[in-house]
């Protein structure tokens, strides 16, 4: 079975999921953790470059996992439930495009640095054949504030490495938008980036040889890959 990969934040979501999805418990005024204070001053960390992208991401997914503390799995589902009803989130291109390559037998799966919960339950939204996130602890059918495992970067070039050979693919087709998808768009077939903001990563897109898409572009260009396989 040939593959398929793709990056959840600012890839098949807008925006970034857990961020996104904190941002909106304390909208809601569903938890006492200042999480509004704590992720501006990510932020401001961030642009100051006092942090790099890895420890930003890091400090994004524990800041959902001490969110989701003590919740069980019904009340984040039953939270994730609401967050995707009020939030306009996925790209329209997705469920088209997971249905193309579905269609023409490709397995897809997601890839992605946030947390599980979240991970979880966008595969099963999107109808993908599985996921890889970053692990929160759950323990007694409760969430911990503890992170099992961050998934970085280059972990995804493993991930993409052991799936192809898992499922013998003879085609991998990988879509993520920054550099901390480009050790899984390194180790695919077809690489295709997605609207990257960053542009040191967009040159070393370029440099690569990889396709570079926007929203009006991306299915298109998806389907060119199936065809030229």
């Amino acid at each position: 079975m040939n593959t398929a990969f793709f990056d959840l934040d600012y890839t098949v979501y807008k925006k970034g999921s857990s961020p996104e999805f904190y941002k909106f418990i304390a909208r809601k005024g569903w938890t006492d953790i200042k999480v509004m204070a704590r992720h501006q001053q990510m932020r401001e960390d961030f642009d100051a470059k006092k942090i790099n992208y890895e420890e930003t991401v890091e400090i994004a997914i524990q800041l959902l996992a001490d969110v989701l503390a003590g919740k069980s799995e019904e009340e984040v589902k039953e939270w994730l439930d609401e967050f995707f009803i009020e939030v306009d989130l996925i790209n329209k291109w997705v469920i088209p495009l997971f249905e193309l390559l579905k269609k023409n037998g490709f397995g897809v799966y997601l890839v992605s640095a946030s947390g599980s919960p979240v991970v979880n339950y966008s595969a099963t939204m999107l109808k993908a054949d599985g996921w890889f996130a970053s692990d929160f602890e759950n323990k007694n059918g409760k969430y911990t504030a503890k992170v099992l495992h961050f998934l970085h970067s280059d972990e995804k070039g493993k991930i993409v490495n052991g799936m192809r050979q898992k499922h013998n693919a003879k085609e991998v087709l990988a879509v993520g938008d920054s550099e901390g998808d480009a050790a899984m768009l390194a180790a695919a077939d077809q690489a295709i980036v997605y609207q990257p903001w960053d542009e040191k990563f967009k040159q070393q897109a370029m440099k690569n040889g990889w396709k570079i898409v926007d929203q009006k572009s991306i299915f298109k260009s998806a389907e060119e890959s199936l065809v030229n396989d």
